[in-house]
């Protein structure tokens, strides 16, 4: 790990690479130069297009190496996820794909589009919690109380966060002379994840993470040196960014020395509505903070070679039909 984290961690390098056996039944990701943000800083800017991914989301990666490695005697049992939404499409999907009975637990403030989603593949939905938090929170107390069934699949994993990894490789390896790269944090697995392959390829490449100012967990976290596992939330446009950090992913990315920053809610609309106008990419907001952080900080990025992570399309129709009606010359 390049002194980073040591060979005896849960979660190491070791097992990103090994993670690559969901190649077959994933696609690797564009990486595509954004001419507007690479003139508005002054760098070279590049944009991971994880929205194109199956499903249209990050979280099929993690999701399909958990089930990958896992007893396929065990698995008839079924498998029951707690999500805000994209981690039980991916749940839903493999289920459908592998024969495997899916019980997902979501919050009642999940978008429609994302709901669609996890019926489509026939899983079963179970609405719970004003929020991420609240919902694991109710599995949790009904694991311990009642037969659900179906092995939890917890989003921090150490297999589940190493597919994430394979994210990070694929940046490393693709773009040539890469120096840091910004991606969204929530609870902080894809951060973990894409940061120890990151630092295990390339040391040097600083990993950067932006959230929503109405749930800045991982930033008051790392500020006060203990993880917030449950976090208030004001009202937020980014479902999948709210709630309290991951113990696990929170030890990984103090160790590595990794940074986050919030941005406000109204920044991420605009960097929504910026790349829908000016890139053509559809991203919902929790994937579209960290083009937010390089609009609202392009000083910063001066003369550096960037990769921003677009983890995920599956925006709520009305809150697109709402932007795409906005006419702005703004990025013009």
């Amino acid at each position: 790990m390049g002194g980073v984290l040591g060979d005896n961690d849960a979660l190491t390098y070791a097992l990103v690479q090994e993670a690559e056996r969901i190649y077959p039944f994933i696609w690797q990701t564009p990486e595509v130069r954004s001419d507007y943000l690479s003139e508005l800083t002054g760098g070279e800017v590049t944009l991971k297009l994880e929205n194109l991914q199956r499903l249209k989301a990050f979280k099929i990666r993690g999701m399909l190496n958990r089930i990958l490695t896992m007893d396929p005697i065990a698995l008839k049992k079924g498998i029951t996820v707690a999500s805000s939404g994209n981690f039980a499409i991916a749940a839903s999907y493999c289920g459908h794909a592998f024969g495997i009975p899916v019980t997902v637990f979501v919050p009642y403030t999940t978008p429609e589009a994302k709901l669609r989603k996890i019926h489509k593949f026939g899983a079963t939905v179970r609405l719970s919690g004003k929020d991420y938090d609240e919902c694991l929170r109710d599995l949790k107390s009904m694991m311990s109380s009642q037969d659900i069934g179906g092995i939890f699949i917890d989003q921090s994993d150490p297999y589940v966060v190493a597919g994430y990894g394979t994210l990070g490789s694929e940046m490393a390896n693709h773009i040539r002379g890469l120096q840091e790269v910004v991606l969204p944090v929530g609870g902080g697995n894809l951060m973990a994840g894409v940061g120890v392959a990151l630092k295990s390829l390339d040391p040097s490449i600083k990993v950067l993470g932006v959230q929503t100012e109405s749930c800045p967990a991982m930033v008051v976290s790392l500020r006060e040196g203990r993880p917030y596992t449950e976090y208030a939330s004001g009202e937020s446009s980014c479902e999948a960014l709210i709630g309290g950090v991951d113990s696990l992913a929170f030890d990984y990315i103090k160790q590595m020395e990794c940074q986050v920053f919030a941005v406000s809610e109204r920044s991420i609309l605009r960097a929504v509505r910026y790349l829908l106008t000016v890139e053509k990419v559809l991203a919902e907001p929790s994937a579209a903070v960290g083009v937010a952080y390089v609009l609202d900080n392009p000083t910063l990025f001066y003369g550096k070679n960037v990769a921003v992570v677009i983890s995920g399309g599956n925006i709520d129709f009305e809150l697109l039909r709402g932007l795409a009606s906005e006419p702005s010359d703004e990025f013009i």
